[in-house]
């Protein structure tokens, strides 16, 4: 509490001097703020559909000198309008982070990224914020999110993210991987944490993702503390707190370099239906668009000094990030990079071993164990990784890395997982149509290729149709194509009778079963459905018109 006391001395020093800001004649402003979210619905929901323009136009209004940025959570177009929100803050001076709304309702979800996009081609977006908490919620999964992340990085965005809690950005690597920024959500009010500690645990959040980052810029994406509402922990809301935390937070982003968009700009008072009495109380202003009290100070230019990191030496933490293989095929290692949060004047060292997930050694990876070494005044060291390489199909395969009897330091990540990626790709086969036969001629062979299975798992079943009726090629007692270990096949198709005549051809993918008959086609009308009941994929070609 000895550390609050300063920060809350400066709020009512402030609250003596600078009293209450209005937009009908805004103060001038010392530090203008980096970023603040921004909800429309000061009156009414969502529910009740699109803010109208002249309303964000207004709001927009009121933030616009106090901020650079701001954060929209949907480029749906406004009231009876083809505005949209981030079309408003352009208007108003302001650079946007613009958001779509992703939930389990795909249609909806289309929607919205169909606005995102419109709104980036029409140069209203300075960075794509692809759903927001989606992972989180559990609305979609990473595969679906990815997806909708790629397609809006297709349409010409410069930068795409998505927002998603701290704890779903550490855990989720081809999440961080896939955006060109991180960008996190962070509220030590929800954690429980009392407000003069609230910082240092943001602090030491920020650091583990700043080691998990790639090098990425790490942008907190919300943060904040509401007014009024429930006690959570020792985490209570009040006016004074408010402020506290306001103050404290641009004090520490500002020392330490750090964008983000503080939750959120004016109050919604529809969000206490979901979120409790809180809910209705994040905003820096009142509904009436009446700056709260103690929140001038930020823009008056007043921070306080460093109450985020420990004055002593800390005992070093030892740590390691969420690994994605990189998919090479055969045997290859794979570096685990540890990390240490200082460096020590001691050597450090920590035990590890591999443990089974739903990738298994050794059919995945090479199980081992070992004992990592920090000399004095390191900060990094690696394991090395054996991984098999193998084909597959389906979901990626993890498994963990666990740590265990740190000398001269802790452990931060007790357990690391690794995952193998689905090398294999999208299952599927296709014939050449270069290489169909030529009309008539005396001999010919067609050629494809596969994707997405093990080569010596699978065969394929080539057909001609001539004459009204499917053959099987080259012959009824060789049924089946080779493989060959890059995915590539060829067929010989001209065998006798009529085949130079053909007019379709057709390949179909099949598992291989040990002792299994393969089904024949001698004239028939159909290809025979004990093919095409288990063919992974197929692909049919027609002959163009001599």
């Amino acid at each position: 509490m000895k550390r609050l006391l300063p920060l809350l001395l400066i709020i009512v020093l402030g609250l003596l001097c600078a009293g209450c800001s209005t937009t009908s004649s805004p103060p001038t402003i010392i530090y203008r703020a980096h970023g603040v979210c921004f909800g429309p619905y000061t009156t009414g929901s969502p529910g009740i559909g699109p803010a109208s323009v002249a309303t964000v136009s207004a709001e927009m209004a009121v933030i616009a000198p106090y901020f650079t940025w701001t954060r929209t959570q949907t480029s749906l177009p406004l009231q009876n309008s083809t505005e949209t929100q981030a079309s408003q803050a352009r208007k108003a001076g302001l650079k946007v982070a613009a958001g779509c709304w992703l939930s389990t309702d795909l249609q909806a979800n289309q929607t919205e990224i169909a606005a995102l996009i419109a709104d980036i081609q029409r140069g209203n977006v300075d960075i794509a914020v692809v759903g927001n908490e989606t992972l989180y919620r559990g609305d979609l999964t990473e595969d679906q999110l990815l997806a909708y992340m790629r397609q809006v990085k297709a349409a010409g965005a410069a930068l795409v993210t998505t927002a998603d809690t701290s704890n779903v950005l550490l855990t989720h690597p081809r999440v961080c991987a896939a955006c060109d920024v991180l960008m996190a959500n962070d509220y030590k009010y929800w954690e429980g944490f009392a407000v003069d500690g609230a910082i240092k645990q943001l602090n030491k959040t920020y650091d583990a993702l700043v080691a998990a980052s790639g090098g990425k810029q790490v942008i907190i994406g919300e943060t904040g503390w509401p007014s009024a509402g429930n006690v959570i922990g020792h985490a209570i809301p009040s006016p004074e707190n408010a402020a506290a935390y306001w103050v404290n937070f641009v004090s520490w982003a500002r020392a330490r370099g750090v964008e983000y968009f503080y939750f959120e700009a004016i109050d919604e008072p529809w969000k206490a239906q979901d979120e409790g009495p809180q809910g209705a109380h994040w905003g820096l202003w009142e509904v009436s668009s009446q700056l709260k009290t103690g929140m001038m100070q930020v823009f008056n230019g007043v921070t306080i000094p460093d109450n985020w990191t420990d004055n002593v030496m800390p005992t070093p933490a030892i740590s390691a990030a969420a690994t994605v293989d990189s998919g090479t095929p055969g045997p290859h290692t794979l570096h685990l990079t540890l990390h240490l949060s200082s460096a020590a004047t001691n050597q450090v060292s920590v035990d590890w071993q591999t443990v089974n997930g739903s990738a298994t050694a050794p059919v995945d990876y090479t199980a081992a164990a070992g004992t990592v070494i920090f000399p004095p005044g390191a900060l990094s060291a690696e394991i090395s990784l054996g991984v098999i390489g193998n084909w597959v199909m389906g979901a990626d395969r993890i498994f963990q890395v666990e740590f265990s009897n740190p000398r001269n330091a802790t452990i931060a990540t007790p357990t690391v997982q690794v995952t193998l990626p689905n090398t294999a790709g999208p299952v599927g086969i296709t014939i050449s149509q270069a290489t169909l036969p030529v009309y008539a001629g005396a001999s010919g062979s067609i050629t494809g290729t596969t994707s997405g299975v093990d080569p010596a798992k699978y065969k394929v079943a080539c057909f001609l149709y001539v004459n009204g009726g499917w053959w099987t090629k080259p012959y009824a007692d060789t049924p089946f194509t080779t493989i060959t270990s890059t995915g590539a096949w060829t067929c010989n198709v001209v065998t006798g009778g009529s085949d130079n005549v053909a007019t379709q051809y057709a390949a179909y993918l099949l598992p291989k079963v040990d002792n299994a008959p393969l089904p024949v086609a001698l004239g028939a009308s159909t290809i025979p459905t004990a093919i095409t009941a288990v063919a992974v994929a197929h692909d049919i070609k027609v002959r163009p018109a001599p």
